[in-house]
């Protein structure tokens, strides 16, 4: 809310926040330790001016999906651990949480109790992060990663990958998971985004409503883009066919779209379309080895985009429509991983 940016990740085996500036100098940095070891992996700012994170806390060989609530400077004001994972090769973690009315919401990828495999799991908590309702779903095969959405109804729509053969299984064919919840959490609707290749989900940030539907980044044979209709059925779908990869998107305000990734070279990526999914133009920034990456957009009509590289942090910020105007490295101690 201060034209500032926040990331959350990793850092010595504890959740790591850093809060930059709008200048994207670091302004702090916290570490919050939980269990044996914990992982963050998505932040959202709550109505009150602080920050909401979702991540995992590994305690005795066993897993947990955690929602932490720290102030606008960092200090910790609650933490809150679901579930009590055991299965072998399957991390139990909360991928994804935006606020809504009266609390939050997490996307989680869990093991689904029948099968052994890892199912998507869907956790509604009030705000003091009391859980108030879950809703667990299992398929033949593994879903990971899921990113979660509000959606104009109220209700929420998650995108995910979808193993058909064990979890992250070699050989294995993988698609697009997209599903659609209604406000209490019921499911609405199912969909697989698939066809020829492999169709990979890109992670938090990797969904959003967009123009009457929905649209998905991701990876099949480079960065890709998938546009639904209300009900998740595939109107057009889009490769940009190089070794990129993209892990989320955001749509921009001439209707095309904005995806965040990284390039053949390990590089940040940005790449911009029009609103059928046409590249328009694309530019890559950072030292390489780049991890996922983020794009979200800036209240001065600018994108800004985090990723990381060598265990370091790099924020890049863009004007309108497509110039580099910000490039900072920020060194944290060769320790955060993910954006």
């Amino acid at each position: 809310s201060d034209g500032g940016y926040i990331i959350v990740g990793s850092s010595s085996s504890q959740v790591c926040l850093v809060k930059a500036g709008s200048d994207g100098n670091q302004q702090w940095k916290k570490t919050y330790g939980f269990g044996d070891s914990a992982k963050g992996y998505s932040v959202t700012q709550a109505s009150d001016g602080g920050y909401a994170v979702t991540g995992t806390v590994r305690q005795g060989g066993k897993d947990k999906v955690l929602l932490m609530k720290v102030d606008q400077d960092g200090a910790q004001a609650w933490n809150k651990t679901y579930g009590d994972s055991s299965a072998g090769g399957i991390e139990g973690a909360g991928t994804s949480v935006r606020q809504i009315s009266g609390g939050y919401v997490i996307a989680a990828q869990y093991p689904y109790p029948t099968t052994g495999k890892s199912g998507l799991y869907l956790i509604m908590a009030d705000d003091s992060g009391n859980m108030v309702r879950n809703v667990m779903i299992g398929k033949g095969g593994d879903i990971t990663s899921p990113s979660i959405e509000q959606t104009s109804d109220g209700g929420f729509v998650v995108a995910a990958t979808l193993h058909s053969d064990g979890y992250m299984g070699s050989g294995a064919d993988y698609d697009i998971y997209l599903v659609k919840f209604g406000s209490s959490g019921g499911t609405q609707w199912e969909k697989t985004i698939g066809g020829s290749g492999s169709q990979y989900a890109g992670g938090d940030g990797c969904v959003r409503p967009a123009s009457g539907g929905y649209v998905v980044a991701g990876q099949n044979d480079g960065a890709y883009l998938a546009k639904t209709d209300s009900s998740g059925n595939l109107q057009w779908s889009k490769k940009y066919n190089d070794s990129a990869k993209a892990s989320s998107v955001t749509p921009a305000d001439d209707g095309g779209y904005l995806l965040a990734g990284t390039d053949s070279a390990g590089k940040l990526l940005l790449i911009k379309t029009d609103s059928s999914g046409a590249e328009q133009w694309r530019q890559s920034a950072g030292p390489g080895s780049c991890d996922a990456a983020t794009v979200v957009k800036t209240d001065d009509g600018g994108y800004a985009a985090a990723g990381t590289s060598g265990g370091d942090l790099y924020l890049v910020k863009l004007s309108a429509p497509a110039k580099a105007t910000t490039d900072l490295f920020m060194n944290t101690g060769g320790l955060f991983s993910g954006t």
